[in-house]
């Protein structure tokens, strides 16, 4: 921002005169910047609106709006408005993703079958692990998480995480018994 530039008041002219005049056409070049910034925003927005909701990253709309992540941030920090739009266009890229995750699930990815060395076909390769993750989001009281707390049936009473010593000496018991009548039933085998 360029401030105008300040003259020397005339002999006679007192400072109180003068004042409203430079104060007014700093206004008026602060005007000038903002509205040119206004439209500025008006082309890059849509741009990293439609980027955004088609990667859901920040980084990459604000490349291919040609703009930088920090002029982002203060946009969406100082328009409500936009930043409504920021959080629609998130939504809509985690539909997106989510429904691409679930026809690779269903359909498989397209792997090429070749044949001395050439494409004839194309075949379906599935991802088990994507299908679990999948399951886990969408069903979390059946395919629980690795390390979440679970409660072991052991008979009568539940055990969790957490047992008391008489409990893990009985569970130990009970598996030393375990491993001993796996080795009878072997050395019976064996002979």
């Amino acid at each position: 921002m360029s401030k105008p530039i300040e003259k020397p008041p005339p002999n006679g002219i007192s400072d109180a005169f003068i004042a409203p005049v430079i104060e007014s056409a700093y206004l008026t070049q602060l005007t000038l910047t903002h509205r040119a910034r206004a439209r500025r925003a008006l082309r890059w927005r849509p741009r990293f609106l439609a980027a955004l909701s088609a990667s859901c990253s920040f980084t990459f709309a604000a490349r291919a709006a040609k703009v930088s992540y920090n002029t982002f941030l203060l946009h969406q920090r100082n328009d409500p408005e936009f930043a409504r739009q920021v959080a629609e266009a998130e939504e809509q890229a985690v539909d997106l993703l989510h429904a691409r995750c679930i026809k690779a699930v269903i359909e498989g990815e397209p792997e090429p079958v070749y044949f001395q060395g050439k494409i004839v076909g194309h075949t379906g390769k599935f991802d088990s692990r994507l299908a679990i993750e999948l399951l886990r989001a969408h069903m979390p009281d059946v395919f629980k998480t690795p390390g979440s707390k679970v409660a072991i049936n052991s008979g009568n009473s539940f055990i969790g995480i957490q047992i008391t010593e008489k409990e893990r000496d009985e569970l130990v018991a009970l598996r030393q018994e375990a491993l001993e009548d796996m080795k009878r039933a072997e050395v019976l085998n064996v002979t």
